[in-house]
């Protein structure tokens, strides 16, 4: 995954609204792609222009065997860093033994 860049004016928007950062996550895993933005603090008219932005430089198919995983993507404006951290969910089988089968 590329990180993208913030563009100039949204950064300008974030900063003049004291926005210390906000993470794109993006989820998926049985061929659906989800993305969920987060501002600290949180901004309802920003994280919608984050998302449309979000949107269309993160394309995120969620193709999969159904088996969870994903990215986050976490821009911390005080420090002027990116950080992207992947994650994936481990399907995990465990035997309970057998009984008897009881048929009525």
């Amino acid at each position: 995954m590329t990180i993208q860049p913030l563009p100039k004016l949204l950064h300008q928007k974030l900063l003049a609204a004291e926005i210390v950062r906000f993470v794109v996550e993006l989820s998926g895993g049985s061929d659906c792609g989800n993305l969920e933005i987060q501002t600290y603090p949180y901004s309802p008219e920003l994280r919608d222009e984050l998302y449309e932005w979000a949107y269309d430089h993160y394309p995120y198919n969620g193709a999969g065997d159904g088996t969870d995983y994903g990215d986050n993507i976490e821009y911390d404006l005080v420090n002027n860093t990116v950080s992207h951290m992947e994650w994936t969910m481990e399907r995990t089988d465990t035997y309970q033994g057998s009984v008897k089968l009881d048929v009525l």
